[in-house]
């Protein structure tokens, strides 16, 4: 593609399977709708976990982070996109804009920022480079309003707020096909805390008389260690972990809550799924996303503390009636994050 009719997607690892690589797949099937989309990937690999099949993937040909950043530079730079997104959780735009100033290549005309990550989550020195950086950018993309505010009242640069898709809306649901089972999907990384997710049911299995069952699904670095931690608890009976699921609709459909502990996130499109898919939710509270999707829906509870997290675990699997009612509310919920309420304001900015 040689004219401006296409748009590019810079990423670090299209071929990961967390909630940033899902957000790039919607995003290519939404543009590609309209134009031809290109996704750069700083790092290599065989096959995209998520569907990537509206674009074009196109690796570094480079083995270093920063030299693959810049090969990219050059690739974009060599071509007349009408709008480069990029997708950072970290350090990736700050590289990328200086690289950019480097070659002395005005991004701020067509390249938009993409932050998935709170700015609370960030170190100083790194809040500070977000700042700094932010200004050769044409307008900074953001998942929340929280995010929103922080960047406005630091750095002048326009922004706009649009949400993580729901990857599935419109589900049908049987409740007969329910189980006495509690839900986590995601990477098992320390981000995620899933060792307190494991204290917290542990404290509530000693006054659960029903049988309830937590399933643990995802992969990461930290699995062997919880695996043994939950051995140490005691809860091995009623605590499963799944691993990697390609397709996580028959769990989502089998369970009846989702529980979350994370110490941070962007915008947890899990936490956006189980709504779609009738689960009531019980999550820490954590910058940033949980009170942008839950907030007054009664979908769920976001809490503060342990003892808050234990006792609405009770609550909820105690009161059939309350469970029945939240499910309602939380599929109701999710419908503010379907295709058609999200698509518009992307293509807005490139048409």
């Amino acid at each position: 593609m040689t004219d401006s009719s296409g748009v590019a997607i810079v990423i670090d690892n299209a071929f990961g399977f967390g909630g940033t690589e899902r957000v790039v797949s919607n995003m290519a099937y939404i543009l590609s709708s309209e134009l031809n989309v290109d996704i750069y990937s700083i790092k290599s690999g065989v096959k995209t976990f998520y569907d990537m099949s509206d674009a074009n993937v196109i690796c570094a040909d480079h083995s270093g982070y920063i030299t693959s950043i810049w090969s990219i530079v050059d690739a974009i730079n060599s071509k007349k996109y009408k709008a480069v997104f990029v997708i950072t959780m970290g350090k990736l735009s700050c590289i990328y804009s200086v690289i950019s100033k480097i070659k002395k290549k005005n991004i701020f005309l067509n390249t938009y920022v993409c932050e998935h990550v709170s700015y609370a989550s960030y170190s100083l020195i790194v809040k500070f480079l977000k700042i700094a950086t932010s200004k050769y950018y044409k307008a900074a993309i953001l998942l929340t309003k929280e995010n929103e505010s922080w960047i406005k009242n630091k750095a002048k640069i326009p922004t706009f707020v649009i949400p993580n898709i729901a990857p599935t809306c419109n589900v049908k649901v049987t409740d007969s096909n329910r189980k006495k089972r509690a839900l986590f999907v995601g990477r098992l990384v320390h981000q995620k805390r899933v060792d307190h997710l494991l204290e917290y049911w542990a404290d509530f299995k000693k006054q659960d008389a029903d049988g309830w069952c937590l399933d643990i699904v995802g992969d990461g670095d930290e699995k062997n260690k919880l695996i043994k931690y939950r051995d140490e608890l005691g809860i091995s009976a009623s605590v499963n972990f799944r691993g990697m699921l390609a397709d996580t609709s028959a769990i989502y459909q089998e369970s009846s809550l989702f529980l979350m502990t994370s110490a941070y996130e962007g915008f947890p499109m899990v936490l956006i799924e189980s709504q779609a898919y009738g689960l009531p939710c019980v999550v820490m509270d954590c910058p940033t996303g949980p009170k942008e999707i839950i907030g007054n829906s009664r979908g769920g509870f976001v809490v503060k503390t342990s003892k808050e997290f234990v006792s609405s675990l009770m609550l909820l699997t105690s009161n059939e009636s309350l469970l029945s009612d939240m499910r309602c509310a939380a599929i109701k919920n999710s419908k503010r994050f379907c295709l058609d309420e999200i698509k518009p304001k992307w293509l807005e900015l490139v048409l």
